[in-house]
């Protein structure tokens, strides 16, 4: 199986997807109010509204809590219904608009839902006597007005602020990945400057497509921090550096994929794989006097999928060592980073083997939310 496509320039073909989509200001600051699970979540705050007003009016002596609550229930949920569908349609209209004007439009869109179905509910009570409001038309609309004022800033206000936290998360994870990728300096670097020099003379053409695949494995290195990639990318990319590997090690390095069972598009983090298979090299092949071979695996479990990575172990070597922690730990604080808590990465021997495994799931989780807190 192999990998190592390029387009008639001699390049990766480029990457697209979500990760070149730039949203707007106003779509980072509103949430999906189309979504199901953000108008269950409206309609609660609206029973949770509906209950506390209840309680605040039925302290008064001989008070009908049921058909107060009752009574406030029924507004409440046509609000935020009414609510809810308003700024699912301003969201759509505002999708290139300013956080400030979002906010504006958004918030006199509210109050506007206030007024139309306060004079609806006193008509209504009053043609058909169903007790909705119990006092003057005029206090009744007033009342509603001024109480989603205050509710309706709040609320805004709320929103506006977990956005700027958001951004403030995913500025220091976007950091924090760059931090981590920029320690990604393959030590092979002059090893494969060297290769290149002795092959030239002799051989140029593959000389030449050795500096081509020297760039691009440090091209994709310098790429954007918190990129997501394809697999079939990250398979391109790690046939490109075990061909290089392959010209300095030669015969004592053999490669076994075994990787049909996981879609090419399935998503994860820029170079991870390579950093893995230098691990393998670098601990298991060149200490082992006859070299070795490398098993790379791959399985979907469910929404899962599942990269084994196995080298051999030199006689007497456990397969850890402080260098070897270090990658680790670096590849597996990426993939937090750029998937969340669901993906990870374990190491540990296997019997003759060292077992490098990547749990890697369908969704990646929101950026920054892996993020300790």
């Amino acid at each position: 199986m192999s990998y190592s496509d390029r387009n008639p320039d001699g390049q990766l073909s480029p990457t697209t997807g979500d990760d070149a989509r730039i949203a707007s200001p106003a779509m980072r600051f509103l949430p999906d109010f189309c979504s199901a699970r953000v108008v269950v979540e409206i309609l609660l705050i609206a029973e949770l509204v509906a209950i506390v007003l209840t309680m605040a009016r039925g302290l008064a002596p001989g008070a009908d809590v049921m058909a107060d609550f009752i009574s406030l229930s029924l507004f409440m949920l046509w609000q935020a219904l009414a609510s809810a569908a308003v700024l699912c349609l301003l969201r759509r209209k505002l999708l290139n608009a300013s956080s400030r004007l979002a906010y504006l439009s958004c918030y006199a869109g509210l109050l506007l839902v206030t007024l139309l179905l306060s004079l609806a509910t006193v008509l209504l009570d009053r043609y058909l006597s169903l007790a909705l409001a119990s006092e003057q038309a005029l206090a009744f609309v007033g009342r509603n007005i001024a109480i989603s004022a205050i509710v309706s800033a709040v609320a805004m206000r709320y929103f506006y602020i977990q956005y700027e936290w958001q951004q403030q998360v995913q500025g220091s994870a976007s950091a924090r990945i760059a931090a981590l990728q920029a320690r990604i300096r393959p030590h092979f670097l002059f090893n494969s400057l060297n290769t290149v020099a002795a092959l030239i003379p002799s051989e140029p053409d593959k000389a030449e497509h050795t500096v081509l695949d020297l760039a691009d494995l440090f091209r994709a290195s310098l790429a954007q921090p918190g990129a997501l990639g394809s697999f079939k990318e990250e398979c391109e990319l790690a046939e490109q550096y075990l061909r290089l590997e392959k010209e300095r090690i030669g015969e004592r390095l053999q490669v076994d994929w075994d990787v049909d069972a996981l879609p090419d598009d399935w998503p994860l983090p820029r170079l991870t794989l390579q950093p893995l298979l230098e691990n393998a090299i670098y601990h298991g092949i060149e200490k082992s006097p006859d070299g070795g071979r490398i098993h790379i695996k791959a399985a979907v479990q469910g929404d899962y999928a599942v990269l084994r990575i196995c080298n051999p172990l030199p006689i007497g070597s456990t397969g850890i060592s402080k260098g070897l922690n270090i990658a680790l730990e670096n590849t597996r604080e990426r993939l937090r980073l750029a998937l969340g808590r669901q993906a990870s990465l374990t190491a540990a021997p296997d019997g003759e083997l060292f077992a490098t495994v990547l749990t890697l799931p369908r969704a990646p989780q929101p950026a920054g939310s892996g993020v300790k807190d």
